[in-house]
């Protein structure tokens, strides 16, 4: 989708929205990860599609290495086993 689209929707009780049906353009279904990105000096929501990246780095290229708490790259691997 390559336009701009402004769709209006109000909070619930328990203060959700609902995605317009809109969004199926996206390819995004039930279950999607999505990153919420939270934009305290405009007052704006940012929604995406989760794409894997570093923990440490933020690298989304790099091949990455699952560990306990998310994912980390090689390079951020190599430097904290020279850190010690």
């Amino acid at each position: 989708m390559n336009k701009q689209k402004k769709v209006t929707r109000r909070l619930d009780d328990l203060n959700r929205i609902v995605l317009p049906k809109d969004v199926r353009e996206f390819g995004w279904g039930k279950a999607t990860p999505l990153d919420v990105y939270l934009m305290a000096e405009d007052e704006s929501v940012i929604l995406r599609a989760h794409k894997p990246s570093c923990t440490l780095c933020g690298d989304m290229a790099a091949e990455l290495i699952a560990v306990s708490n998310g994912s980390i790259c090689k390079a951020c691997l190599k430097a904290a086993n020279e850190a010690g």
